[in-house]
């Protein structure tokens, strides 16, 4: 009687051990499933698809939650957690028609402009975010700062003008893509956010381990079309060609600086239905645009009711300031990458044949600003002659 107690209590206890057991499991399948497909977030995860018919590579992606906010999910620039470590809460932010919106384009120098200016943050700090000492008419006039995270923001600002950060499309694109690079990443002592630690070795080891690789992956045509039939916010290396299309035409946002093409901020993201007034710092010209933007606004009618409340603008303010500090601050010219910019003709004539469009709408915004004239838009005219000769850039002006 006492043995068959006993058993029976054992069995009893198995079975409630495996019930535990089995609703632990339920359980993290369960929050798995929901974070995964609900909750996202930035926790970005590996997708692998069947293998295709005929022995095709198994695929790999990131996926997270994608809001309205299209700059809502790029970890690189910061977010704000709620309750749930994968959901993220963009903040409110209004603009006034008085001021004006810096838009930093990437790779096109905007980290120095935003050094310099008061509001040179994202909308996750709470401006100002910097003291500027002898502060310039530029940083007095800009309220809000616009990178990645906020250009989904700009359709709906108030600013009477905008200040864009902007650079040849040749080198802005070069630079987008090696930025990132694992290798280029380590020298530059990048600290690199979540996606990009994960999927950079992949994505760059797999398809684009130097510039002349993806170059010759591209189609060497004019033709946006691109054989890429996944969603923006996925990474599928089974096709590198197709990868390399969707990255230079702005389809990946794994690419992020160039998703954020000037196609992009141009037709999409800046107002230009109110006809705002356009002023431009050109990456190649930097401290001249600084020096001849600050002086332009020096002359007019804000610059002048900013003076009387702050006590002598005119009078303190010394542009040559901000370049010796930046001198000092910024100054990374001379690192040696692992992965360079070396490409050869053939790989040249590629790439600048995938970035016509993209010339164009620089062009295009060029002639949008108010402080770009004839010899300023020559200079560019000239830079992007020598960078893309396979192109008509004098038909685009």
């Amino acid at each position: 009687r006492y043995d068959m107690t006993f058993g029976k209590k054992r069995s009893l206890g198995r079975l409630a051990a495996a019930l535990l057991v089995g609703l632990i499991i339920a359980t993290v399948l369960i929050n798995g499933f929901v974070g995964i497909f609900f909750l996202g977030g930035l926790d970005a995860h590996i997708a692998s698809s069947p293998r295709m018919a005929g022995g095709g590579m198994t695929s790999y992606a990131y996926q997270h939650q994608r809001q309205r906010q299209e700059g809502g999910d790029d970890e690189d620039h910061g977010a704000i957690p709620t309750t749930s470590p994968t959901v993220y809460v963009m903040p409110k932010q209004e603009s006034s028609v008085d001021s004006a919106g810096f838009v930093h384009i990437g790779k096109t120098g905007g980290s120095t402009i935003s050094t310099m200016i008061r509001n040179g943050c994202s909308s996750f700090a709470a401006g100002p975010c910097r003291n500027i000492t002898n502060e310039s008419p530029v940083s007095k006039l800009v309220e809000h700062y616009y990178h990645v995270t906020d250009f989904w923001r700009l359709p709906e600002s108030k600013h009477k003008s905008f200040i864009v950060s902007v650079r040849d499309p040749f080198d802005r694109t070069v630079s987008a893509l090696l930025y990132h690079h694992p290798e280029n990443a380590k020298a530059y002592d990048l600290k690199l956010g979540r996606k990009h630690a994960h999927f950079g070795p992949l994505v760059y080891g797999t398809c684009f381990p130097t510039l002349e690789a993806f170059a010759q992956l591209l189609y060497g045509n004019a033709s946006t079309t691109c054989n890429y039939p996944y969603s923006q916010g996925s990474i599928v290396v089974d096709d590198c060609e197709a990868l390399a299309c969707a990255a230079i035409h702005g389809r990946a946002r794994f690419f992020s600086h160039m998703f954020f093409n000037y196609r992009n901020i141009l037709g999409t993201k800046l107002p230009m239905q109110r006809q705002p007034t356009v002023y431009v710092i050109r990456q190649e010209r930097f401290w001249e645009d600084w020096k001849h933007l600050n002086q332009l606004l020096l002359r007019s009618e804000d610059a002048a009711k900013d003076k009387k409340g702050s006590g002598g603008v005119r009078g303190d303010y010394d542009v040559n300031d901000d370049e010796r500090r930046y001198k000092v601050e910024r100054n990374v010219t001379g690192i040696r990458v692992a992965v360079t910019r070396d490409v050869s003709t053939d790989g040249r004539r590629k790439i600048c044949l995938a970035l016509k469009t993209e010339y164009e709408a620089y062009f295009k915004l060029l002639q949008y600003a108010t402080n770009i004239h004839d010899v300023e838009m020559e200079q560019c005219v000239q830079v992007a002659s020598r960078k893309c000769p396979i192109l008509d850039i004098e038909s685009m002006v």
